[in-house]
């Protein structure tokens, strides 16, 4: 519950905190989905504020520090939930209960793609699968909990914040892998830096 505090605690920080690191010029790319539920302004605070992920140099060491820290925030934020949701149920509150009984779905589907994104990427180099199950975790997976404590009108604020976060490091890792598997295939496009991934 610690871990899950604080990452709340880093979440909201970051949004109020000026950047106090140097800007990796990878976060700008990674901060530009269009997908709905994505805060662009989040993600850049969010990426700026990470020394692991600012200070990456390649882009395919940038996309697996952006996937170590989403599998570190959904761990940690699937922990509260199992949680919140035993104390829901043992207090009578079988509406809240319920709902994180979805979010404990979600975010077990979201761990096991985020991995298999990580193991993709680390092991092989299969960029293509690697974006897809990025995509999985951050759209289907996570939309399911954001849904269901939607509909239950569940407050808890590291529940929701979960929610928000999740999409945020899947779907800016999911821009970075998807660029990494283009120039596995082809050169990268006019304007672009090189993703020096040797």
């Amino acid at each position: 519950m610690a871990s899950s505090i604080f990452i709340t605690m880093l979440f909201i920080s970051s949004i109020f905190l000026p950047n106090i690191f140097a800007d990796n010029p990878f976060i700008d790319e990674a901060c530009s989905s269009r997908f709905e539920y994505f805060d662009r302004d989040i993600c850049l605070r969010i990426l700026r504020s990470d020394a692991q992920i600012s200070s990456a140099t390649n882009l395919r060491d940038f996309s697996i520090r952006i996937i170590q820290s989403a599998i570190a925030n959904a761990t940690s934020t699937h922990a509260y939930v199992l949680k919140a949701m035993r104390n829901s149920s043992m207090s009578g509150d079988h509406t809240t209960a319920k709902a994180l009984q979805v979010c404990n779905h979600s975010y077990l589907a979201a761990l096991v793609s985020l991995n298999s994104a990580l193991n993709e990427i680390v092991q092989i180099n299969e960029y293509m699968t690697a974006s897809y199950d990025l995509l999985i975790a951050s759209t289907d997976d996570v939309d399911h909990c954001r849904d269901a404590v939607k509909a239950a009108g569940v407050t808890d604020g590291v529940v929701l914040t979960g929610v928000r976060v999740l999409p945020i490091y899947g779907l800016s890792a999911y821009q970075i892998v998807d660029r990494l598997d283009a120039e596995s295939r082809s050169p990268p496009p006019p304007g672009l830096p090189p993703s020096s991934n040797v």
